[in-house]
């Protein structure tokens, strides 16, 4: 490296009481506590609607739902790692990841 950096940081704000910031941040704010979203799963870009739901609440106000997400069960681990599995077994180089070692651990023995 020949040049120097130019290293600037965003700008402190203070967030005071009828600041422009603070009016913008409780917008955002009101916003995202008033438009709850669902979560599905997403595996090869389909979206998966388990019915089995929790909730993503606020750090400081658990009662306030944010959103909620389906959960996964072993049936759709599996479903996401059968064909990543097989990958392997076709001459190519087969999946070594957490992902794999997650799918091992769960197997039914």
């Amino acid at each position: 490296m020949t040049g120097k950096l130019n290293i600037i940081n965003e700008p402190i704000r203070s967030y005071q009481a009828g600041s422009k910031e603070r009016i913008s941040l409780q917008k955002k704010y009101d916003e995202l506590s008033e438009n709850k979203i669902e979560i599905p799963i997403i595996i090869n870009g389909e979206k998966i609607k388990t019915g089995d739901i929790g909730k993503c609440v606020m750090p400081h106000d658990h009662q306030e739902v944010l959103a909620t997400y389906h959960k996964a069960s072993d049936k759709w681990c599996t479903r996401l790692l059968t064909p990543r599995l097989m990958l392997g077994m076709n001459g190519q180089k087969p999946i070594l990841s957490i992902e794999l070692i997650y799918f091992v651990k769960r197997a039914p023995s």
